[in-house]
């Protein structure tokens, strides 16, 4: 018996395929999306094995079809998968996870190793200094006792070249070394491309100056550059420093600008921030300290972090006010502000939240929640403009 092409069940077999393949291929390409990769047109061999052998198919009993989609293996593994993605993924894993990871998956070994080589002997020279999670995907170098006036190596003169092997995989993966002002200058060549530097029990003026040339020297990506309080108290005794630091905010090639002052401030500090090439993001401690920078100026910012912005009888409507006021000129398209514990009739931070979202969304600004791999993000309310032009400037 011969099974014609207007047979029933070998129809609904064709388009029971063709549904699994469309399927198929939606889910492909979900995950193709999240590693921003471009999507697939159809179902392409090098993700399928072709079975070779005749499958006797219970649908139709007259006839043997060979199916028109190749099998799935049983033995497809995450390492099986190509090396370009697998280096996006561990791009996304905590440091609370990746050892994990590197023991699930043989080809990450070398991630562990490297890890291994360069954090064991620091734990057994500081083992107050170091747990797990300080090591990915950022290295954390900083002193945990400040030293004002000693430059004490984190990691030994003899242990370079080991930090050197362990910096080029971070780098890589997008990772980045953490680092304060007592890093000594001898160890900036071996930390990754992308570093985050705190400046807050600043040594000397004088030497502050030679370490912020090295960093320039180095020719490192500062991911984010927090000036402390110790920092500007030095900075307003000594006019000096205030050339000093002018000059390297402005040389430095810094995304990220923390003020992490309870005070104002200096104005001629603010006043060369729109000359900083590539500044993403700033932060301030006082929504009056924006009035000194030409934010207009600043072409590539996009993001104003306000640390006091509730205090005084102002109430939430002109605190909103104010802050659009600010930004409304520029191109910044997203904005953080400090939730107090308490304000006005405030007690506890959910019922601000609730009522400066709704404000701002009255403006055309929504809510977004911050990733939670930043400290301290719940204590902030954090939106972003949607707005047809500043969604092409995110872009």
């Amino acid at each position: 018996m011969k099974c014609s092409a207007s047979c029933s069940c070998c129809q609904t077999h064709e388009r029971t395929i063709q549904a699994l393949q469309e399927q198929m291929l939606n889910e492909v390409n979900s995950y193709r999306k999240l590693l921003q990769m471009p999507p697939l047109t159809s179902i392409d061999s090098s993700f399928l094995t072709l079975s070779k052998t005749p499958v006797s198919t219970t649908v139709c009993p007259s006839v043997n079809i060979v199916p028109s989609i190749p099998l799935m293996s049983s033995r497809r593994t995450l390492e099986a998968m190509p090396r370009e993605i697998l280096d996006r993924i561990v791009s996304f894993v905590s440091g609370r996870d990746i050892l994990q990871l590197c023991h699930a998956v043989r080809y990450f070994k070398y991630i562990s190793k490297a890890m291994f080589d360069f954090g064991y002997p620091l734990r057994m020279r500081t083992p107050h200094r170091l747990v797990r999670f300080n090591f990915w995907p950022c290295v954390h170098l900083r002193q945990t006792i400040p030293v004002p006036y000693e430059a004490t190596l984190p990691v030994p003169i003899s242990h370079l070249q080991v930090l050197q092997n362990y910096s080029t995989i971070l780098s890589k993966h997008g990772g980045c070394a953490s680092i304060d002002d007592s890093t000594g200058i001898t160890v900036l060549g071996a930390l990754p491309e992308n570093v985050a530097v705190l400046v807050n029990h600043a040594k000397l003026m004088d030497g502050m100056d030679e370490f912020f040339g090295a960093l320039y020297n180095a020719k490192k990506n500062i991911r984010e550059l927090s000036l402390g309080v110790d920092y500007f108290d030095r900075c307003n005794s000594n006019p000096a420093s205030l050339d000093m630091t002018s000059k390297w905010l402005v040389k430095l090639p810094i995304r990220d600008l923390r003020f992490l002052s309870y005070t104002s401030i200096p104005t001629q500090i603010l006043s060369v921030l729109h000359l900083a090439p590539i500044l993403n993001s700033l932060y301030v401690p006082n929504l009056e300290d924006c009035a000194a920078v030409s934010l207009c100026d600043c072409k590539s910012l996009r993001r104003l972090s306000i640390f006091k912005t509730f205090e005084g009888e102002e109430s939430a409507e002109e605190v909103v006010r104010k802050v659009l006021d600010v930004v409304k000129p520029t191109n910044i398209h997203e904005v953080a502000m400090h939730l107090p514990f308490s304000w006005q009739t405030f007690v506890g931070r959910d019922d601000l939240r609730v009522l400066l979202a709704a404000l701002f969304l009255r403006h055309g600004w929504l809510e977004y929640p911050e990733r939670l791999e930043r400290p301290f993000s719940s204590v902030y309310f954090i939106c972003r403009s949607t707005s047809p032009l500043t969604s092409q400037i995110r872009q």
